[in-house]
């Protein structure tokens, strides 16, 4: 499990196999709304569309979403030696139905930290799930680019 300490980019490296694991929490129906509200999800529904779907069911790029709420909760960046940016999704997989109001839990473990240019390219392998479900509803491969801060080391000069 990753401390809480700042991570700063020469600290990078020992991410690797590192896991974290959220307590469970709810989306609960307000905040649904409030991202189908924010995303018009709700402008282009038909009443027979909503009858395609579970109630209350998180919309995917809810769930998507979450995944940056939960890797920023859970390390510290330091943000005076490095700043990420979103490289994109891998293998993205819907695998069964999240709804809001039921205890889910995010997890993810580092599967790979590959330096690059003066940053280091990091794959998360997360899962999204409910509580006693048999099967995760979310999978996705996240890559994250740490860059150093203007004045930070870069990735060389952090493995030295």
């Amino acid at each position: 499990m990753l401390s809480t300490n700042e991570v700063r980019l020469e600290d990078i490296p020992g991410l690797l196999g590192q896991t974290i694991e959220s307590p469970w929490i709810s989306v609960d129906t307000r905040l649904r709304g409030l991202f189908e509200e924010s995303t018009m999800i709700d402008e282009f529904m038909t009443p027979e569309d909503r009858l395609l779907y579970p109630e209350g069911l998180l919309e995917g790029f809810h769930l998507l979403g979450l995944l940056d709420h939960f890797i920023s909760k859970y390390i510290n960046w330091d943000m005076s030696s490095t700043y990420g940016l979103n490289y994109g999704l891998d293998r993205v997989r819907f695998v069964s139905p999240m709804v809001a109001g039921r205890p889910l839990r995010f997890r993810t473990t580092v599967t790979k930290v590959e330096p690059r240019h003066d940053g280091y390219l990091i794959a998360f392998e997360c899962v999204l799930e409910h509580e006693n479900a048999d099967r995760p509803g979310m999978t996705a491969t996240w890559l994250c680019y740490q860059l150093p801060t203007a004045g930070g080391a870069t990735a060389e000069e952090g493995a030295r």
